[in-house]
């Protein structure tokens, strides 16, 4: 594969007015930071033109046995539609993203809105997609990329320009990757956004470019790489192995996508600054503005935002128990004053701007937990330099009808079980205190048990270095009280 050679004296230079940063942000950083960026000018695309192309990789689009060639007929569009399709395609056809075809394959056009209300021209892939084989390379763990942070008091985030349309299709894939619209057909060159294994592709890709900067601790979560930081020299070293690693890909950053040593900023629909971590704006404002749920769809979708946060929730899966009934199959959609009270209970601990303190392996740690006969549910804290206990983590779920019948002891060493498992990637390898209001656990760890269930449970506990301390239900009310129905106890 050709990468294109890029002469950086020829580029126009970066200005700092198009440059992301805190604007209390000293001069003598900005000056620092923008004899970086300019000396690695080729690596941001402020153009078409100037986008990357990779050598390190193509993409393959390999189809199930027996599969034939999809073809369909464009979509209807209106006048407007049709002119803008035209012109849209004469563009990527100039910059060489299409190139003529006579594949048997066809794909039909359509637009989508994006974020910002502005229409987007996709290809309609599903059909394509569902006789594609499945790349089953995984994508990050989000969990475990904030596990990361403790410590970092400044991030860089850089967003990949057009990232998918700088990675080759192999030749035999192209034709596969036809689109028809009401005037003409084409193929692309490039991957494009929609095929079904674009992601895993691309995450290969951001790996490989990356590994060996992974004990410099700078995590990628597709086309979004970020880098924290304890100071400016850190944050500028850091910047500069990346952004080299970056050029010997082929790989080009859209700056305006870019933000350089901020005390806080947006990542993976959270928001991160100093040992801090916070649900992200757009989605607390998109909860703030939601209505109450009119059928299955909006339960599902309301659901499905707040889930992404139940980190914040103490017992999310108990207060969330009344809605998600409403999901089960054949179950009739009544929206009562119990579904109204959770959804405005739910709608308001998110948008109250929570706050977690970030997981730092070194801080004294305990674990509470606690369960009943509706759910399970754990809390992760830790303590500062100043001795203050923070809220790390809140984990939660239902109990099983089969659950419910177990006896309180049961329950509560369940919980335990649960909850430590759940968050096994944080508690093992730490010594950490393991509080709850059963005392019975306390000596059942030093005595012989006879129930095998129990011995068996104990005998997973076994690999965490924890301590058992006792502490009657009164007192860990910061717990208790979230295995506890929204109606009351």
């Amino acid at each position: 594969l050709h990468v294109a050679s890029i002469d950086t004296d020829r580029k126009e230079p970066i200005l700092e007015s198009q440059v992301n940063f805190d604007q209390d942000t000293a001069e003598a950083e900005v000056s620092a930071l923008m004899v970086v960026l300019n000396n690695y000018r080729d690596c941001f695309a402020l153009s078409l033109e100037e986008l990357g192309c990779t050598h390190l990789t193509e993409m393959t689009v390999i189809e199930k046995p027996g599969s034939v060639p999809v073809h369909s007929k464009p979509y209807c569009t209106n006048l407007a539609e049709r002119n803008a399709i035209r012109e849209i395609a004469t563009e990527w056809k100039n910059c060489g993203l299409v190139a003529e075809t006579s594949s048997p394959y066809a794909s039909p056009v359509l637009f989508v809105k994006k974020k910002n209300g502005e229409d987007r021209l996709v290809v309609d892939f599903r059909r394509l997609n569902s006789q594609a084989i499945p790349d089953r390379f995984p994508l990050p763990d989000i969990d475990d990329q904030l596990a990361q942070l403790a410590g970092a008091k400044l991030f860089c985030v850089l967003g990949c320009a057009n990232g998918y349309l700088r990675i080759p299709l192999s030749e035999d894939s192209k034709a596969k990757t036809a689109l028809i619209t009401p005037d003409e057909t084409g193929q692309f060159e490039w991957m494009i956004f929609g095929l079904k294994n674009g992601p895993a592709v691309f995450q290969l890709l951001m790996n490989q470019v990356l590994e060996p900067l992974r004990n410099n601790v700078v995590m990628c979560y597709l086309d979004n790489i970020l880098i924290p930081a304890r100071n400016w020299e850190e944050i500028l070293e850091k910047l500069k192995k990346v952004l080299g690693a970056i050029r010997e890909a082929g790989i080009t950053l859209k700056l305006p996508k870019c933000f350089f040593g901020r005390r806080e900023l947006e990542y993976l629909g959270f928001r991160i600054r100093e040992g801090f971590l916070l649900p992200g704006k757009q989605k607390t404002e998109a909860i703030a503005n939601m209505k109450p749920p009119e059928d299955v769809h909006g339960v599902r979708q309301f659901l499905g935002v707040t889930g992404f946060f139940r980190r914040f929730i103490a017992h999310y899966a108990t207060k969330a128990g009344s809605l998600s009934r409403l999901l089960r199959k054949n179950s009739d959609f009544v929206w009562g004053d119990e579904q109204q009270e959770v959804f405005e209970q739910l709608e308001e601990e998110l948008t109250l701007s929570p706050v977690l303190r970030l997981y730092d392996p070194a801080a004294p740690t305990e674990f509470h937990t606690d369960a009943n006969v509706k759910g399970l549910a754990g809390m992760l804290l830790q303590q500062d330099m100043d001795g203050k206990w923070h809220l790390v983590f809140c984990v939660s779920k239902k109990t099983t009808d089969a659950e419910k019948n177990y006896h309180s002891g049961k329950l509560q060493l369940m919980a335990i079980l649960w909850a430590v498992d759940r968050l096994r990637a944080l508690l093992l390898g730490i010594p950490f205190v393991l509080v709850t209001d059963c005392q019975a656990t306390v000596y059942l760890n030093t005595h012989r048990m006879l129930n095998p269930q129990i011995a068996r449970w104990f005998n997973l506990l076994r690999q965490y270095a924890y301590e058992v301390r006792y502490r009657p239900g009164k007192k860990v009310a910061h717990v208790d009280c979230l295995s506890r129905s929204p109606e009351g106890p």
